[in-house]
């Protein structure tokens, strides 16, 4: 591999990408503010202050209604921002 080069991707690489998938919608369906929440929540995940519980993905985290949780990370910035350090 070349650091130096792009890694291209396509829909091959999305494991839910397959007629096999079976796709459930569930209720309750999307709600606009929760949708912004949890696109911030996977933000947060991506730079290691929140995880999924129970799963690996933030995706079945919601689908599966487990939740996620700060990280140790994210419980100590959580701490520097509350106690006005940042």
């Amino acid at each position: 591999m070349d650091p130096n080069k792009d890694i291209a991707l396509d829909p091959s690489f999305e494991d839910t990408n397959d007629p096999s998938v079976h796709h459930e919608y569930v209720i309750p369906y999307a709600d606009l503010n929760n949708v912004k929440k949890f696109k911030l929540l996977q933000k947060l995940q991506s730079i290691g202050f929140v995880k999924p519980i129970d799963e690996e993905f933030m995706y079945f985290a919601a689908m599966h209604s487990t939740g996620c949780k700060l990280t140790e990370l994210g419980k100590y910035y959580w701490r520097l921002v509350n106690e006005g350090r940042i």
